[in-house]
């Protein structure tokens, strides 16, 4: 919980309950929240951005959680991931929910929140919903955006040629156009490469973590 003694500690027995109900991570929701309208906005397209990598709790920001010790101690946190990290435990398997948790005005500290922090937020953001759906599967996202450019790079291509040699039209006043096929091509090639170097490196990240997680074995 944060230190500027917005949150409430009679909250915390609430997520303790919550946590032997069976769940794995309890998020505090501030739905009554006591802060301006500055943090507020900021704040909720975040968490409507993060609904992209799961769960949809409706307060990502809140750092009133209560965890399982095996849970948190089964994500690698990197960096300021430690935004995400029902986002995290959500990609793993573990169930995440969330209770109404009491938000007092501020009376102590100064607030941390910024344009620095919106925009590295939101880097993070982007990178934990890259990371969630395609961390096993690089490929899949960069060659599939990789396949796009260049197709449609080489159907102007055709056309160009068409054009050119069945209607006998000077492509000379077209030369933007000329240079935007050649940037989609080869656009098109680079990302595919880069995906098989990131299908790699992924290989050899998992050699150590599985990205799989077996709760279960049953003989």
């Amino acid at each position: 919980m944060d230190s500027d003694m917005q949150n409430d500690p009679s909250d915390i027995p609430r997520l303790l309950t919550e946590l032997n109900n069976g769940y794995d991570c309890v998020s505090g929701w501030r739905k009554d929240r006591q802060d301006s309208i500055s943090k507020t906005i900021p704040s909720k397209t975040q968490t409507y951005l993060a609904w992209i990598a799961g769960p949809k709790i409706h307060d990502f920001g809140c750092t009133l959680k209560a965890y399982r010790s095996e849970a948190i101690k089964d994500i690698n946190l990197h960096g300021e991931g430690h935004r995400y990290i029902p986002s995290h435990l959500h990609r793993r398997g573990y169930s995440v929910t969330e209770i109404l948790v009491n938000h007092r005005p501020r009376n102590a500290g100064n607030t941390k929140y910024g344009t620095k922090r919106l925009l590295n937020g939101s880097l993070d953001l982007f990178f934990n919903a890259f990371w969630n759906r395609f961390s096993s599967r690089p490929l899949h996202f960069l060659g599939g955006i990789g396949i796009l450019s260049a197709t449609i790079g080489g159907v102007l291509g055709i056309h160009a040629v068409i054009i050119k040699y069945v209607f006998g039209v000077s492509l000379a006043p077209r030369t933007p156009r000329l240079i935007l096929i050649s940037l989609l091509v080869i656009f098109g090639i680079q990302l595919v490469l880069f995906g098989f170097l990131a299908e790699i490196m992924v290989k050899i990240n998992y050699k150590e973590e599985s990205p799989y997680r077996v709760k279960e074995l049953i003989k």
